[in-house]
């Protein structure tokens, strides 16, 4: 039987599909997406976290590296203040601790230009900061990337590696077929 290049592309084709398939189940089995409004705390068998949809809304991440915890909400423009405040109660204030958090826009939110929510969440955190001074907040950035079907962003994060999880998916994946 002859192999033809057709048959050899097909094949790798395959494989790949095969690998992509099981490795987007693994992440699934360890995952928890914040819907609008809601929040998300990792904890050992869900450590990916994140949102998606964020349109006209805000996605906010606290991650703590040393204890390898982090919270994801999802804010609504009517209810920001909410989110933040509910994810600004779930940190332990009883240890020293680093968080480091970021903000990613929703795409309309990006494109008329309307940050006001985010100075809100900042505001909240240095407020929060002077309540509690063995709490320090760092900024970090987060990537994202836009929606399959729509005008929306979202991210992932994992909470074990202390990276974005769509880079780890597209590295562990995609780089044997680079």
């Amino acid at each position: 039987m002859e192999i033809t290049d057709n048959d050899y592309i097909k094949n790798k084709l395959d494989e790949f599909l095969d690998e992509l398939r099981d490795e987007q189940i693994n992440l699934s089995k360890h995952s928890q997406i914040a819907p609008m409004d809601q929040i998300v705390v990792s904890d050992e068998d869900k450590y990916i976290i994140g949102t998606t949809a964020l349109d006209t809304c805000t996605g906010i991440l606290f991650y703590d590296r040393a204890h390898k915890k982090g919270i994801v909400g999802h804010a609504s423009p009517h209810n920001s203040k909410g989110i933040i405040i509910e994810m600004l109660k779930r940190i332990d204030t009883t240890k020293k601790t680093v968080i480091e958090y970021g903000f990613v826009s929703g795409y309309r939110t990006i494109e008329k230009k309307n940050f006001t929510a985010i100075d809100t969440f900042k505001e909240y955190i240095k407020a929060f900061s002077k309540l509690f001074p063995n709490i320090t907040f760092k900024p970090t950035s987060i990537d994202y990337k836009m929606c399959d079907k729509f005008l929306a962003y979202e991210f992932a994060f994992n909470t074990q590696t202390g990276e974005s999880e769509n880079l780890i998916f597209n590295d562990n994946v995609l780089k044997k077929y680079r």
